[in-house]
């Protein structure tokens, strides 16, 4: 899945802010640069957030513009928007590449940064017809030199990854799936309890219960969600310094390593707590934060974006108790909350607690013939390289695929 990646300006021929009107003669499509992001623009991006089909933190412009404006060495996004009369229907953010392994060609893929961990596009509710109609009649047809669109990170079983897959058919693009993977996630329902009883091993829970009382020992302990506006800006500042105790500070990849990611992640926060998408969920000693959690909320699903824990309390476990704490918590305090994505590589801890596995692939859509020629041709390839490879092999080790009788 690796991808080589150039960052080349802008091509000229696309035209940013000229549309591109569709059979739906109403529904435009523009292009945008940061540059282009108005008041009235932000805005209307906030209120397609808030009434977005399946929207996720890393699409919302209080994420994407503070990484791109603190963060180095990122590719200028290339905001793309389906509109009516003004009404955002769809917006995207993408950068603009030369080639990847499965498309050797210049396309689209979705915008990433080191904090990424979700891809996809703003739809609005009720509107993903017309807007997607739009969009992909401008990839296929559109005056670029797009031969086709990535989307990295799209959740499998999921509404907009099917309304995208089917309804690129209309303009006979070609799907490229990726290998499937999966991660840790909460699903909050009546059943949680029982499910949990269930997904913790016998072992697990009596550590997780020894653990406590080995907190315990050391003062009074507390967990709690943050929610309050006022206290979450102290809640950044604590999750900045638990991160940056851990093993994280050793290989130099905490927040508060690099100035530019702590000023991202501080502005981030702060522009999310003035609508209310984030909140912290933490566990004190004596009132000092020893484990914290930022969750970035996005309608009902929120995802834990970054963990930090004190290593001076590590035979606590209280990473684990985190985690099992907000299992057993969250419907009654949160009950808007339907859904927490962990945001975690697979085989974390955390999927020994959570019992939930919310299942991901990449999805690259190409939309021209000279696409789909260059695309089969990287696959040709690759399969010579495996086939050569698996050649050397026999050909070296002649009994390397003979099993003893």
């Amino acid at each position: 899945m690796d991808i080589q990646v150039s960052h080349p300006p802008m091509v000229q021929r696309a035209a940013p802010l000229i549309p591109y009107r569709t059979r739906t003669p109403e529904v435009q499509i523009r292009l945008r640069t940061l540059n282009d992001v108005t008041p009235d623009f932000l805005q209307a991006w906030h209120d397609l957030e808030r009434d977005a089909l399946s929207g996720h933190p890393f699409l919302s412009a209080d994420f994407v513009i503070p990484a791109a404006r603190s963060l180095p060495h990122l590719c200028p996004p290339v905001i793309l928007t389906a509109e009516r009369r003004g009404e955002l229907l769809a917006l995207g953010v993408f950068e603009n590449i030369t080639r990847s392994l499965r498309l050797p060609v210049r396309h689209l893929r979705s915008w990433q940064t080191p904090h990424t961990y979700h891809d996809g596009l703003l739809l609005r509710q009720g509107e993903s017809g017309p807007a997607l109609e739009a969009f992909w009649r401008y990839l296929a047809r559109g005056h670029h030199d797009w031969h086709g669109v990535q989307f990295p990170r799209m959740p499998v079983h999921e509404e907009l990854t099917r309304l995208l897959t089917t309804s690129s058919l209309d303009v006979e693009a070609c799907l490229l799936q990726g290998t499937q993977w999966e991660r840790a996630c909460l699903n909050i329902d009546e059943q949680l309890p029982q499910t949990l009883q269930t997904a913790v091993s016998a072992k697990r829970a009596k550590s997780l219960r020894r653990g406590w009382r080995e907190l315990e020992k050391s003062g009074s302990v507390d967990f709690r969600f943050e929610c309050d506006p006022q206290a979450i800006p102290g809640c950044a500042e604590e999750l900045l310094q638990l991160e940056h105790a851990g093993w994280k500070c050793d290989e130099g990849s905490s927040l508060a390593s690099d100035p530019a990611q702590s000023t991202f992640f501080r502005n981030m926060v702060s522009l999310m707590a003035q609508r209310q998408a984030v909140y912290f969920s933490k566990i004190s000693l004596d009132g000092q934060a020893i484990a914290s959690v930022v969750n970035l909320r996005a309608g009902k699903t929120a995802y834990a974006f970054k963990l930090g824990w004190n290593p001076n309390f590590e035979r606590g476990c209280p990473g684990f108790h985190l985690k099992m704490q907000t299992a057993n918590r969250m419907a009654a305090e949160l009950p808007g909350i339907r859904c927490i994505d962990s945001c975690s590589q697979p085989g974390s801890f955390i999927e020994h607690v959570w019992p939930h596995r919310r299942q991901f692939s990449s999805y690259t859509f190409v939309t021209s013939p000279v696409g789909q020629i260059a695309a089969t041709m990287a696959q040709g390839l690759r399969w010579m390289k495996r086939s050569a490879a698996a050649m050397s092999r026999n050909l070296f080790h002649p009994d390397s695929n003979r099993t003893d009788e």
